[in-house]
Parts: structure tokens; sequence; C-alpha cells
């Protein structure tokens, strides 16, 4: 990952390049086959002509959007000519293009057609590029439901976490659960605890320090690396747990220990730009679970 100041110097030297991006037509997209899914695909394409984004950072404009069968694809070119040395220094370090990718992910997780979308396993992509006069800089960032269904909920599940001693549990049927299940979770929790260097962190830019089994609660410590001072976008939180949701609601096993009332738990530390010490803790528990699995 190219840290923010890496970005700014190829900025620098593509200031005076520029560049148009093809569209495809309606007949070029691949849409799905499902006709009533299709019907909202066709409408959430159409409102990117009627509906433009609005608010865009300086120099920002949206170019097109594409659908490649599950996969939306929103396209904006930079265009920095008549931006100054020092406007786009103020951009990069202000984190302009992030701030305003984090703040669409809102926006469309709230849009009817582009949720019906994403709930029915759509992911969507915001691409930039910028254009320089001898080479392309292009930067592509993706999020699916995860993200959305983190937002709905708090992000740390005080309940799941209060019963992680109960071993007295029930099935959603409301059928008792045999106690020898709730042994072999919490057992598997220690093993998995022991050899914490065989798990992944559920960001790439996060690294495992330890894993910590509790009960019914398994916790993974996690801490930033690389340039640890850049800039955390205004939904890190959110993000993290929403890749956390998709990672862990779409495994059997894991769903079996989540149902009988285990809880994934996550403390994350990274230091910001200004020198202190951010720190957030989430859970990923059943009703996570419940609500990423429904459509």
């Amino acid at each position: 990952m190219r840290s923010r100041f890496g970005i700014l110097g190829f900025l620098l030297l593509s200031a005076c390049a520029s560049g148009q991006l093809a569209e495809l037509t309606p007949e070029e997209n691949k849409w799905p086959t499902d006709p009533a899914l299709r019907l909202i695909a066709e409408d959430y394409f159409q409102q990117a002509s009627t509906e433009p984004y609005q608010n865009l950072p300086p120099g920002l404009g949206f170019s097109f959007r594409n659908f490649d069968d599950s996969l939306i694809s929103d396209h904006f070119v930079q265009r920095l000519r008549g931006m100054s040395r020092n406007e786009l220094v103020r951009f990069v370090k202000s984190n302009g293009v992030n701030n305003f990718y984090d703040t669409e992910r809102i926006r469309i997780c709230n849009n009817p057609e582009a949720r019906f979308l994403l709930d029915n396993g759509y992911r969507y992509a915001f691409n930039l590029k910028i254009l320089g006069p001898s080479k392309i800089f292009e930067t592509r960032k993706e999020f699916s439901k995860g993200f959305c269904i983190a937002g709905e909920h708090a992000l740390i599940d005080s309940e799941a976490v209060a019963e992680r001693y109960n071993m007295a549990r029930f099935w959603p049927s409301g059928q008792k659960v045999d106690i020898r299940i709730m042994e072999k979770v919490t057992g598997l929790f220690q093993v998995i605890a022991a050899k914490f260097d065989e798990e992944t962190a559920p960001d790439g830019s996060y690294f495992v320090t330890d894993v910590q089994a509790d009960g019914l609660m398994l916790t993974f410590l996690l801490e930033r690396k690389g340039n640890k001072t850049e800039t955390l976008s205004k939904y890190w939180k959110q993000n993290l747990k929403g890749r956390s949701i998709e990672n862990i609601c779409s495994k059997p096993s894991r769903l079996v220990a989540l149902t009988v009332g285990a809880v994934y738990a996550y403390s994350i530390k990274s230091d910001s730009s200004d020198g202190s010490e951010n720190t957030s803790n989430f859970t990923v528990s059943y009703d996570d679970c419940l609500r990423y699995n429904r459509k």
C-alpha cells in the first residue's frame, strides 16, 4: 500500500495530465440473470446519470457506473489541472478522497436499490484513476454488505460478552444444547488461542499480536503495521468489523459456535498522525451473522 506522501509525489508529477475513460452502454453491462434482480440493477444503473454525485472533493469527478456480474463499479477521475502545489498538499494531507469514499459508503448502504443488491451478494467498487504524462495511477476500494451490517448494530454485543461463562445454552428452536458441545467449543477456543500465529487479521494492514480464550469468547489483539501514523479513515472501526463479519459469518464451523452463544472479540490499537493512540473494541456474535445471512 502506498503512503499518502508517495501518492502526493505522483500527483505533483501528474498535475498537467488529462484523459478520458470509456463507459459501457447498458447492453454491454453484465446484468444478473434473475429478472427481479436485474430490474433493480438497471434502476440503480440509471441513478448514476439521473442522480449524480454531490459534494465531491476539489478536482474529483464522477465518470460512470458499470455492472460486471456481481460487482458494481463506480469510476472517478481526479482532475488536477489548475490546482496549485499547496492545494495538492492540503488535499492529500486532509485525506480528501478517502473521507469522501467513507461518507459515500454510508449513503450507498442507505440507498434501497443499492442495499438490495448488496444483500443479494453484490460488491461495490470505488475506482479512482489519475492519468499521468507517462503512466496511470489507479486505486480501488471495495466493500460489501458486511460494512453496512456493522453500522446497524452496536460495535460490541454487551450481552454476549457478559454471558461468555454461561454454559446453559439453547438452539434457536428452543431445544437445550448438549453440554458436551459447549465444552468442545470452549476447548476449540483454547486451542486456537495457543496457535494464534495461524490466524489472520480481518485487514491486511493489521497483524495479530495475541489471541486469548475466555470462556465462550475468543479475543484477537491487533496492531497496525507499516505506516502507523497514516491518517485513519472516518469509519475504520466499522470497516474492520464489516470484514470480520464477512469472514466469520460465511464459515459453517464458526457459525455453529456463534449459534450456541460464542462470541468473537477484537481489540485494535492504531497510532494516528497526531501521535495519539486510537483503540477500538468490537465483537462478532450470532445477531451480527443473523443480519448478515438474511436477505
